[in-house]
């Protein structure tokens, strides 16, 4: 950084060159000689090219993705119409809602390992299956009511719903369960959200869809969307940018929902730590990834923060994920299913935020 031009000192480039996906490419900003790059890795060498300036450095890691039966599932439910469109303020809104699962599944992968590997455990994370092109398979499942039905009830009900749809329909006990309802609405003439729920526990965790247009649909895509200080538009979706009211806002908290939610399913409790995600940590998803916060309505210029206020996951919640099959080991695939894992009794209820 140093030694870089000084009139392009302020932007690293990450190239994939072994890649040939369209996050082959990573550009990421710097902020008090600081940054944070992401690399989509491909099986096998990975040839990575940072460059700043005239600067350029060449990284080579090797990728070998681990086996495991046990796998996190993404779901995306429907009322029963089939309808998949979720609320935008985004022109020519392109509706890719499997896209943007498939950015929020690896960026979750990656802050679960990055934590773990904190807690002095080893870059432990839990695995999903990826289709030809290397995408988390989302699995589009069609709810037997009608939006209308789904938009009515508590959030209790439509997670008890969809834990019993995919329980019958799609049986598989080797699964955590993401799922994501496609039928929430925010009625901005009532000012409150219609068919939300963010609850999670006995394998499933579900949250809504609110706030999904604000999310990124490639790893190329990250930093742009970490930094959009458009603001939210009250009268289309719900603000849920605990206050911050900028769309890089909330598509930190919503992601960070989601991992929350996730962290539930895999058996994981509340944290008092207000940085853990397991706690209010997640609306923090994005200093995962970034070196400051973008300008919102909380803070007028970037705000440079200290990695004790980033995103964490609690040593003693990081040890309790260390020895759940759920996380990838370096076990062979025929030992997975042998690992010790004390799994708690399941509540007759999800926890309740």
């Amino acid at each position: 950084v140093e030694q870089a031009n000084l009139d392009h000192r302020h932007t690293i480039v990450v190239n994939n060159l072994s890649s040939h996906l369209p996050s082959r490419t990573y550009r990421a900003t710097m902020f008090q000689n600081q940054f944070k790059a992401l690399a989509e890795l491909v099986p096998g060498e990975n040839h990575l090219q940072l460059q700043c300036g005239d600067t350029i450095q060449n990284i080579t890691l090797y990728y070998r993705p681990v086996p495991s039966i046990h796998k996190v599932r993404f779901l995306y439910v429907t009322d029963s119409s089939g309808d998949t469109r979720y609320q935008t303020q985004i022109a020519n809104d392109p509706q890719d809602y499997k896209a943007k699962i498939d950015t929020a599944a690896k960026l979750m992968q990656s802050l679960f390992a990055e934590r773990m590997n904190k807690a002095g455990l080893g870059r432990k994370t839990f695995t999903f299956d990826t289709d030809a092109q290397g995408k988390a398979v989302v699995t589009t499942l069609r709810l037997p009511y009608s939006a209308e039905q789904l938009k009515s009830v508590s959030s209790y009900r439509i997670w008890s719903i969809a834990q019993d749809q995919i329980r019958k329909r799609l049986p598989n006990e080797n699964a955590k369960n993401l799922v994501i309802t496609a039928f929430s609405r925010y009625d901005s003439k009532q000012g409150k959200p219609l068919g939300y729920t963010s609850l999670g526990g006995m394998d499933f965790g579900v949250i809504s869809n609110l706030g999904m247009c604000s999310w990124a649909s490639s790893i190329a895509e990250v930093s742009n969307v970490f930094t959009n200080t458009t603001p939210v538009d009250t009268k289309q979706i719900y603000n849920q940018s605990a206050y911050r009211n900028t769309l890089w806002a909330l598509a930190s908290t919503t992601m960070g929902a989601a991992m929350h939610e996730l962290g539930h399913a895999l058996g994981l409790e509340h944290s008092r730590n207000a940085y853990c995600v397991m706690s209010t940590g997640y609306q923090y998803f994005h200093r995962g990834f970034m070196v400051d916060d973008a300008p919102s309505d909380c803070n007028i210029l970037p705000l440079h923060f200290e990695e004790v206020a980033s995103v964490t996951l609690e040593p003693n919640l990081a040890h309790q994920l260390a020895t759940s099959p759920w996380m990838q080991t370096s076990q062979p695939i025929s030992q997975v299913a042998k690992l010790p894992y004390n799994r708690k009794p399941f509540a007759l209820r999800p926890i309740v935020h």
